[in-house]
């Protein structure tokens, strides 16, 4: 929650930093999804890995990082904003 709350004073900041950091959280959060639903699995032997609602979320979170990611890394409008 703090790192997110950072990630918004970068991108309210307008500093360099932002990108990167908001690729690494997205990243973050996508990695912390998976390995929590294995860790659940790992306890409880009979549950399912993916249920309805963490394979949601898993699925809205690759989505969101497979559109902004990009994004970050190639727009000329994120260079342009992000300098200080």
């Amino acid at each position: 929650m703090l790192a997110w709350i950072f990630v918004a004073f970068l991108f309210f900041s307008k500093k360099k930093a932002f990108p990167k950091w908001y690729i690494g959280m997205l990243l973050f959060t996508l990695a912390f999804i998976l390995i929590d639903a294995l860790a659940i699995k790992a306890v409880l032997q009979n549950g399912p890995v993916f249920d309805a609602e963490t394979t949601e979320e898993f699925g809205r979170s690759l989505i969101v990082t497979l559109i902004w990611v990009p994004y970050m890394l190639v727009s000329k409008r994120v260079k342009a904003t992000f300098v200080k």
